[in-house]
């Protein structure tokens, strides 16, 4: 056999948790018998590789460069929202309407092409799965799932909490409208004081009103800081309208913070039974988790303690061995 001297699409300008993804899989991919080499958009795939893996599709055009060559393609996809939600929840203004409903039409086009040139599509979870196979007609033999991983050197129970003048919950997120901020925040307000405060980073988000309480971390937290913080939090609020894998629920778990999550989605998925959950369109579903969390105890020990096992059903490490497994097998035709 042949050695696996594999090629990957690496960008610049990913979002961080792509970045945290291809960094975590490639580092421990290194433990493993293959070559790596690297290469953009505007490079030719180097000639030596004999497998390409394209590593961060999602609501994104489809490089043109794989139509040149016809190695095997193992693509990672983070997801596609557009085909999954009504317009008004994933676009707040008539300006990314319309640019979603044309992005939509794009990828609709590039994936007619794509899903024949492809040879294998990995998402992050089974919704995700389902989600991709359901938005572009892709026969189910051709769609895996490989669950992302977490640091546990960072995301452990040894992290020490980040120091607050009182008591809060914590959310981390884009500033996306699928991450229900304004939900969150509604619901804060509903509590009666005194409570605890709602602490938010959320870089790019703009409070409509200011509410005492309510603190906005608009700096883009690093891995360690956000151990920090989810260790001396309540618990992690995110009831996201739709996740495909959701890596802070994990995260949170690791440092022994329990969770409020949706019912719905890869947030169900991914929690399992380590989580409250609730229906994410709720505002009084999310106050009511919330005041659970204020009033009860017993809750918090018991949802950090159910955390801390789901927590280590995920690791790079893992998700790097189901990798080399899966390339080996579109290397050597076991697809």
């Amino acid at each position: 056999m042949h050695k696996i001297n594999l090629a990957i699409l690496k960008r610049n300008h990913d979002p961080t948790s792509l970045m945290v993804y291809l960094n975590n899989i490639t580092k421990e991919l290194g433990n493993f018998d293959l070559h790596i080499q690297y290469f953009s958009e505007n490079t030719e795939i180097p000639k030596s590789c004999n497998l390409i893996w394209e590593p961060a599709l999602a609501m994104r055009r489809i490089p043109k460069i794989y139509k040149k060559n016809d190695l095997p393609i193992v693509a990672s996809i983070h997801g596609v929202k557009s085909y999954s939600l009504p317009i008004n929840e994933i676009a707040t203004n008539i300006y990314t309407r319309i640019y979603e409903l044309l992005l939509k039409q794009q990828l609709s086009a590039d994936w007619k092409w794509f899903k024949n040139r492809m040879t294998k599509v990995v998402a992050v979870s089974e919704y995700g799965a389902n989600e991709v196979i359901k938005a572009f007609d892709i026969p189910k033999s051709k769609v895996d799932f490989i669950y992302n991983g977490i640091d546990h050197s960072i995301f452990n129970l040894e992290v020490m909490p980040i120091k607050h003048e009182k008591t809060y919950f914590f959310h981390v997120s884009t500033n996306n409208p699928l991450k229900n901020v304004s939900r969150i925040i509604e619901a804060y307000n509903d509590i009666s004081s005194p409570k605890p405060d709602l602490v938010l980073a959320t870089p790019g988000f703009k409070i409509k009103k200011r509410t005492e309480g309510i603190y906005i971390i608009n700096s883009l937290l690093s891995q360690a800081e956000l151990a920090r913080w989810y260790k001396g939090a309540i618990a992690l609020v995110m009831p996201s309208l739709r996740e495909t894998f959701g890596m802070p629920l994990i995260e949170a778990m690791a440092c022994g913070c329990p969770v409020i999550t949706s019912n719905i989605t890869g947030c169900s998925e991914i929690s399992g039974k380590a989580a409250l959950k609730v229906n994410p369109r709720s505002v009084n579903e999310i106050r009511t988790s919330m005041e659970m969390f204020i009033h009860d105890k017993s809750i918090k020990k018991e949802l950090s303690n159910e955390g801390i096992k789901q927590s280590e059903k995920f690791s790079w490490t893992k998700s790097a061995a189901q990798f080399y497994k899966l390339f080996k097998s579109v290397q050597y035709g076991r697809v």
